[in-house]
């Protein structure tokens, strides 16, 4: 079964990730700061999905490190819809793909069973 490692610390978007994790067949585990983020890394999960809001994460710096020590690993993020800076930090920092928060709740299933198969930098809206 797939795994993705969730960072974020919003349990009631967390409810609905996982809600989409199940229904796309794959194994979720939540991580709600740097640390535990960095101290799992070497588990390899398929996918890391990043709330970019989620400040005991350290979205950018967390991101940067996980390029430079795991340059295949596959990195989503997600954020409000208005923060196109934050967007195009996260995707200079080395997300492959950044989604609105609005297209991560209304898609959610789809996006998270696509995963493998997301084109780099793009975003669904």
């Amino acid at each position: 079964m797939p795994k993705i490692f969730a960072a974020l610390d919003d349990l009631f978007f967390l409810v609905k990730i996982q809600d989409g994790a199940k229904h796309a067949g794959l194994d979720l585990t939540q991580l709600c700061n740097a640390e535990s983020i960095r101290a799992r890394a070497n588990e390899n999960p398929d996918c890391y999905l990043f709330d970019l809001n989620c400040a005991a994460t350290k979205p950018i710096e967390t991101i940067q490190w996980l390029r430079s020590q795991y340059p295949q690993a596959r990195i989503l993020g997600f954020h409000s819809h208005v923060q196109e800076e934050l967007k195009r930090k996260a995707l200079e920092a080395g997300c492959d793909q950044v989604f609105a928060r609005s297209a991560m709740s209304s898609r959610m299933t789809e996006i998270l069973s696509s995963f493998g198969k997301i084109a780099t930098a793009s975003e669904i809206d």
